[in-house]
């Protein structure tokens, strides 16, 4: 999390905690929905940011999800390319990091194979090629590919690993589970091309509801997307219309009535709101 230098103390330890709290959610939703996979698409860590602490978090909640049999997936971004991802702590048998190249994962149930799943970690952090393209075809009865990728040159995101859309489409994939940009955005629906975003947002410019998406397939076909909301602080703007106002207090009390209004529709999340007074 990032500007919290100048905050209480309590509630800078509150927003401190909330990426490791809404990791727990995401595995908490994870074994309630009894899926077969957890797929995360890089960026675990924030580079040097990363300590030991949030290491043996990460392993301890990988290890629910070993206990139940979930298989989670890996791929390393720029933030924690391969090499620096865990360095201290091992992580669960079931858990698979990708290499530097494209190899697959077959997912089974009940010696079913239900897909084949292909990823590529960064080797460094200053990953400029196109990573997309030395994805081979695939050729399981369902097909996923992992990158960390900015798709069409974003402009509010690094050139990590740049890629077009049609490499992605025309590359005889099922599912791109895609990492980097943080918000979610279906890119595609054929094939199926998603940034979940990340299921905790860092900053008063990463608004709105954080989460991750559940997918369901059958028949060798996506189904069903889900928006599985997971963040534990909800970052908002929230402008408020002081025009007719008359009086500081008045002004005030518009305010807290706005407040109250976003605090209401987020349940039991702590609200962090940025205000901008207009008229």
């Amino acid at each position: 999390m990032k500007g919290l230098g100048k905050m209480p103390r309590a509630l800078r330890a509150r927003l401190r905690d909330a990426p490791a709290e809404a990791l727990s959610r995401l595995v908490t939703a994870a074994i309630d929905r009894e899926v077969d996979a957890v797929l995360i698409a890089g960026d675990l860590y924030n580079g040097t940011d990363r300590n030991l602490t949030a290491q043996v978090k990460l392993r301890d909640q990988l290890r629910r999800l070993d206990q139940v049999g979930i298989r989670t997936l890996i791929v390393a971004g720029n933030h924690d390319p391969l090499g620096s991802l865990c360095r201290g702590v091992a992580l669960p048998e079931s858990v698979h990091v990708f290499g530097p190249e494209p190899a697959p994962v077959i997912l089974t149930r009940d010696s079913e194979v239900l897909a084949h799943i292909y990823g590529v970690s960064y080797a460094k952090s200053a990953t400029y090629s196109n990573l997309a393209e030395q994805f081979p075809r695939p050729s399981g009865p369902f097909n996923i590919a992992m990158l960390h990728t900015n798709v069409g040159d974003r402009p509010d995101f690094a050139r990590y690993a740049p890629c077009r859309l049609d490499d992605l489409v025309n590359s005889g994939y099922d599912y791109w589970a895609l990492g980097h940009v943080h918000r979610r955005e279906i890119v595609c629906q054929d094939p199926w091309i998603v940034f979940p975003g990340n299921i905790q947002g860092r900053h008063a410019r990463e608004t709105g509801a954080k989460g991750a998406t559940l997918v369901t397939v059958e028949d060798g076909s996506v189904r069903a997307l889900e928006e599985r909301e997971l963040d534990v602080v909800r970052w908002t703007q929230c402008a408020v219309d002081a025009t007719e106002a008359t009086s500081a207090h008045e002004v005030v009390e518009r305010v807290r009535a706005a407040l109250e209004v976003q605090a209401e529709s987020i349940g039991d999340r702590l609200l962090a709101a940025r205000v901008e007074l207009r008229g």
